[in-house]
């Protein structure tokens, strides 16, 4: 029988994390976020496509920003701005 467990609507919030990068990274980025199914969603912001915006549950932020952070470490992104909404 499955067990009833009590939704936490804060969990439910999203987390916005807005990041740069180069234009030829960005078939890479979406290839390494796809390989962690379900974690975050990458849309592109601007025209130039190098603005990125990674949408995650904030039950989900701490991984999708170990990830991020270290996509920077290899200088493939640059994390600029964290928003919840």
């Amino acid at each position: 029988m499955l067990e009833s467990k009590a939704i936490n609507l804060e969990d439910a919030k999203t987390i916005e994390v807005f990041t740069e990068t180069k234009k030829e990274n960005i078939f890479y980025l979406r290839v390494i976020l796809e390989s962690y199914e379900g974690l975050a969603i990458m849309t592109t912001v601007n025209d130039e496509s190098t603005l990125l915006k990674f949408a995650c549950l904030k039950c989900n932020f701490e991984d999708c920003i170990n990830l991020l952070k270290s996509l920077e470490r290899e200088s493939l992104l640059s994390i600029k701005k964290i928003k919840e909404v």
